[in-house]
């Protein structure tokens, strides 16, 4: 298996810049993201490396179980928002206990990606952990969340390297509960079903990583000529301090570079979470106050910019828990990355940006959540929730610290790499 691997790695270093079509399946959570997982873990032959933040839903862990033959590696994060929750601990035990070996991230920013690696030559890559919100067996109920698989590309070859690289930075779990158990309990919701998977060939797909991520986002953002259409759970108004930060100090770089777009005549549709923790009127950055001020900036300049809270309970989801992107409806971000300033600066984030008709899909989607659904901040007083059933851990912010880590450039790869490109494209010239 070790050999497969750093043969793999051998390959896709000497291919990393060459372009390539690829086939990609895209999906939306709740809607299908479960029934997609399965089948991706159950076609698995040889190998799966899985990467999330939180795990927590025993459904998933009954589907690894079933594959136990094969190597499969777990990396998640060690110390998430509020601890490893006793669900959480369970499943990993029981991963253990079955010989499958999990590890904990012990960088000091938070490992946020989600994304599986399968044989070596696919990869799965979503915006939701792995919970009942966000890979439901009964898709009544869960998240607002995108994924996409991408298949024989390159880009899965920039995904394996980062899991092994991360590993390196963990340690081995060690369950320390004796008596448990645990068992699958699909949950219902209130969603109707809108959506199903679909495929999509000759994609073009790139991968962004953080951290060290913002300036790929605003490349990303000012590649639009003509719209921008932004899903995300949550949009700091400003980045830095709570207390002394401010809009004009320090601005949120990826919602300030969005609102220029607009200013320059673009299409700017921003819909974001409603959920109690993201509209907290007494916190200055919450998604309240930053859609309040998106929208005074285009009813003072006259734009075609709008933001909205999405109302939760006519949709029928839990959250919006997305962290995406359409570009011109011909690109999509597909990704773990939330728009506050410590996530693509210091965490281990990850997603894909998909150039080609796979776009149009989450366009299809994000166009059904906009324009279904939907509340401005005049009427977010209306919005439904029970305080009483709060988990207070959800809204810790205590957030780690991390140094930049710096990568360091070889001019020998790059040569070399420029060299192949030269090769595969005179190779792919010719009649096959």
């Amino acid at each position: 298996m070790k050999r497969k691997y750093f043969l793999f790695l051998i390959i896709f270093s000497l291919t990393a810049n060459c372009i390539f079509a690829t086939e990609v399946t895209t999906f939306v959570s709740p809607d299908c993201s479960y029934e997609i997982l399965k089948d991706f873990i159950s076609g698995a032959e040889t190998s799966l490396y899985i990467a999330v933040y939180e795990f927590t839903n025993p459904c998933i862990l009954d589907l690894l179980l079933e594959k136990n033959n094969l190597q499969i590696i777990l990396l998640i994060d060690d110390s998430p928002v509020g601890g490893l929750k006793l669900e959480e601990k369970k499943i990993l035990c029981e991963l253990e206990k079955n010989n499958i070996s999990t590890f904990l991230y012990k960088e000091s920013g938070f490992h946020h990606a989600k994304y599986v690696v399968r044989d070596n030559s696919s990869v799965l890559v979503a915006s939701e952990n792995f919970g009942y919100t966000g890979f439901s067996e009964n898709p009544t109920y869960g998240n607002r969340g995108w994924g996409a698989i991408v298949e024989k590309d390159n880009a899965t070859g920039e995904f394996l390297k980062t899991f092994f690289e991360d590993l390196k930075n963990s340690e081995k779990f060690k369950c320390g509960l004796e008596d448990y158990e645990i068992y699958c309990n699909s949950k219902e919701g209130n969603y109707t079903q809108k959506f199903k998977s679909e495929k999509f060939s000759n994609q073009k797909v790139y991968s962004i990583f953080a951290p060290n991520a913002i300036d790929e986002i605003l490349d990303l953002i000012d590649s639009a000529n003509k719209s921008i259409y932004i899903q995300q759970m949550y949009i700091y108004k400003y980045w830095g301090s709570r207390k002394t930060g401010s809009v004009e100090e320090t601005p949120n770089l990826f919602l300030e570079s969005a609102i220029d777009k607009s200013r320059n005549g673009l299409d700017v549709k921003i819909l974001l979470d409603s959920y109690w923790y993201n509209i907290d009127r007494k916190n200055p950055v919450s998604n309240y106050h930053t859609v309040e001020y998106i929208n005074k900036i285009a009813l003072e300049e006259n734009l075609n910019l709008e933001a909205k809270l999405v109302k939760l309970e006519e949709l029928g989801i839990e959250k919006i828990h997305n962290k995406g992107m359409i570009i011109d409806n011909k690109t999509v971000l597909v990704s773990s990355i939330n728009w506050n300033e410590h996530s693509p600066k210091n965490n281990r984030e990850a997603g894909i940006v998909i150039s080609g008709n796979a776009a149009e899909y989450y366009a299809e989607v994000f166009s059904s959540d906009w324009e279904g659904i939907k509340c401005s901040i005049q009427d977010e007083e209306q919005i439904n929730y029970n305080e009483d059933n709060l988990n207070q851990n959800e809204i810790k912010n205590n957030y780690k610290n991390i140094e930049n880590l710096k990568i360091n450039d070889f001019l020998f790869a790059g040569f070399f790499v420029f060299f192949l490109a030269l090769v595969c494209f005179r190779f792919f010239k010719q009649p096959h």
